[in-house]
């Protein structure tokens, strides 16, 4: 059962990576390659298939810029807020 004050922070990469690539183990567990198409048949977090659908709906791969998310409870649903990240001061200025 997990703690109900656990804070999780997740991290999660898109990109292109060619097949050959060598995977290795490591104590977070094994690493894999899946198709950005198949993402959501795996069995994964709420909060990963939250992440691959704004990617693909909302920004995918047009933008460099990075977004964060903060995950709610709406109605025992997954909710994520999305916020851009930049730096204020040069968001200020543009």
């Amino acid at each position: 059962m997990k703690d109900v004050q656990e804070i999780r922070i997740q991290y999660v990469f898109f990109g292109d990576v060619n097949r050959a690539t060598n995977l290795i183990e490591s104590e977070e567990g094994s690493l894999s390659l899946i198709d950005n198409d198949d993402i959501l048949n795996q069995n994964v977090s709420a909060t990963t298939k939250e992440i691959v659908m704004h990617y693909r709906l909302f920004k995918g791969r047009s933008t460099e810029k990075v977004f964060v998310g903060a995950m709610k409870s709406n109605r025992g649903e997954p909710q994520i807020s999305w916020s851009l990240l930049e730096d204020w001061e040069e968001a200020e200025q543009g």
